[in-house]
């Protein structure tokens, strides 16, 4: 599993990039050639009364592309 941060993302994908995959994968969702499972969060509270710990995930899948995200 490769774990990256913001910044390691911000220097691999370009926003224009980012929304033209976006669009391309909406667009096989319209047609059945796409899955996906809405996104999940997980909440748990920290040791700041004021915070907490927050995890997300979601899934995604096209048949032109990587069988799975």
């Amino acid at each position: 599993m490769l774990l990256i941060n913001n910044q390691e993302v911000e220097k691999l994908f370009d926003m224009k990039a980012c929304l033209e995959a976006l669009e391309d994968g909406y667009d096989d969702l319209l047609k059945g050639d796409a899955v996906y499972r809405p996104r999940i969060d997980l909440w748990m509270p920290c040791d700041r009364p004021d915070g907490y710990y927050r995890w997300g995930k979601g899934r995604a899948g096209r048949s032109v592309c990587s069988p799975f995200a």
